[in-house]
């Protein structure tokens, strides 16, 4: 929510500046976009999203399968009946919550790049009501580039807190084996 509540906000600022402090911006000459999508870089920036998603799955899909093998007790370091093991399953659980709740805004900001590229590949045939649209197109890839900005922040912190957390729980779980 505060990832979303933020890019509104954002957005507001643009339109605000856009609208009131410079009427009539002259952000394209050619008669293109000329953004983040056009060429190779928008798709860069799609296998990107792409990536980082895939790349969260397997993490959720590892804490599910590690909380799988600590229920089963075929983790040493965390027996069923250990003094960690509670600990440890509400941190994989604390994990794939957080991530279930990021999965949306991933899926979201891949649609949306998906369909900046698609408006991009059809500003040749310079359609009215897309001419019309150029001067926001940059708005878009701005705020677009300012929500990938703000899901690596927000799960770098999440990764941060987590990397913390499980350590100490290690390290108490090591010392209950001793």
């Amino acid at each position: 929510m505060l990832v979303l509540g933020t890019l509104l906000l954002l957005l507001g600022i643009h339109v605000a500046y856009n609208s009131f402090i410079v009427p009539n911006p002259q952000i394209v000459t050619s008669g293109t976009a000329q953004g983040v999508p056009s060429s190779p870089v928008g798709f860069t920036f799609l296998a990107l999203v792409v990536a980082f998603s895939v790349y969260l799955r397997q993490v959720a899909s590892g804490a599910d399968e590690k909380r799988d093998k600590i229920l089963r007790g075929k983790v040493y370091l965390y027996p069923p009946n250990g003094p960690s093991t509670p600990e440890k399953l509400v941190a994989l659980d604390k994990t794939h919550e957080n991530l279930t709740v990021v999965a949306p805004f991933l899926i979201w900001l891949s649609l949306f790049v998906t369909a900046r590229i698609f408006l991009e590949g059809l500003l040749p045939f310079r359609f009215e009501w897309l001419q019309r649209i150029v001067p926001y197109i940059r708005i878009v890839d701005c705020l677009l580039l300012e929500w990938l900005g703000l899901m690596f922040v927000v799960l770098g912190i999440f990764h941060l807190i987590a990397s913390r957390r499980d350590e100490k729980l290690r390290k108490s779980a090591r010392a209950n084996q001793q």
